[in-house]
C-alpha cells in the first residue's frame, strides 16, 4: 500500500521519534535498536530517527519464529527493541512475540503512528 507524505511530515514525524527514543527509551549515540515491526512508513522514521541520533539499528521480519527472535536478541544484545503496536492481522507481531520481547529487553517500546 502506497503512503503519500510531505517531506515537511516525514521531517516532523523523524524528529518526534527521535525525541521518544531519546528521552522515553534513554537512547544515546552507539546504541543499538532492534526493529520488530512490519515494512511500512512508522518504520522508516524510526530508522531515520535512530540515525539521527547515531543508533545502530537491525530490523527482523515480523514472521521470524520465536527462537529466532531470542537468537537475534543474543547476537545484538540491543539497548532498546521496536514492536509494532499493529495486531498481527495487519502486519504486527503477535502477542507471544511481544512478550518475548517485553521479557528478554525492559526496554521495549511499542511504536505508535507519528504521521
Amino acid at each position: 500500500m502506497a503512503v503519500n507524505i510531505s517531506r515537511r511530515a516525514f521531517a516532523l514525524a523523524v524528529a518526534r521519534a527521535a525525541e521518544k527514543l531519546g528521552k522515553e527509551c534513554n537512547l544515546k549515540m552507539h546504541g543499538k535498536v532492534l526493529f520488530h515491526m512490519p515494512t511500512c512508513i512508522e518504520q522508516m522514521v524510526y530508522i531515520q530517527a535512530c540515525a539521527r541520533l547515531g543508533a545502530i539499528y537491525c530490523c527482523t521480519a515480523i514472521d521470524t519464529s520465536a527462537d529466532g527472535l531470542i537468537h537475534r536478541y543474543d547476537d545484538i544484545q540491543p539497548d532498546v527493541v521496536l514492536i509494532s503496536e499493529q495486531p498481527a492481522k495487519f502486519g504486527g507481531a503477535s502477542s507471544m512475540q511481544n512478550s518475548i520481547w517485553m521479557g528478554l529487553c525492559p526496554r521495549s517500546c511499542c511504536t505508535e503512528s507519528l504521521l
